[in-house]
């Protein structure tokens, strides 16, 4: 199952609105009003990204480890990447659908419309999986230094 987060995801103003037992959405951008039906890995991932915030000054691992998919993940035939910065910004390209994350000298996106899967695999860690392809998937794991 492929997300769709695509313009409206991030935005700082938006407001609940409860229709039917559905979790609904108004978003509102400058003019420009989406109404926008939210699955619940939606509602977790932008919960992610609307409290980022707490996270910037930490410093922040990121492990990217793109993989092709033939019967199941395997860890051995996935080519690793690991960035280690300090999260300083955070946002969404609304050109592109992309959520991105910066540091000096650090910058790293990740594409809203290709995420397949989105969790919490601990107390200031997540994980993203992007597919962009029939069987090609980029695993993001991100883990923040956090004080508290």
């Amino acid at each position: 199952m492929i997300f769709s987060l695509r313009l409206c995801v991030f935005a700082s103003n938006y407001f609940r609105v409860k229709t039917q037992s559905r979790k609904t959405f108004v978003v509102k951008f400058p003019a420009i009003h989406y109404f926008y039906r939210m699955t619940e890995e939606n509602l977790k991932i932008l919960s992610f990204f609307e409290n980022i915030e707490k996270y910037y000054g930490c410093k922040t691992e990121i492990t990217e480890g793109l993989y092709s998919l033939q019967e199941s993940f395997d860890n051995h035939s996935t080519t690793w990447n690991l960035s280690e910065f300090t999260l300083t910004r955070s946002g969404y390209r609304k050109s592109g659908g992309r959520m991105m994350m910066e540091g000096e000298k650090m910058y790293f996106e990740i594409s809203a419309a290709l995420i397949v899967s989105f969790k919490q695999t601990g107390r200031n860690s997540f994980e993203f999986i992007e597919k962009y392809g029939e069987s090609v998937f980029r695993i993001t794991k991100i883990r923040f230094h956090y004080r508290y």
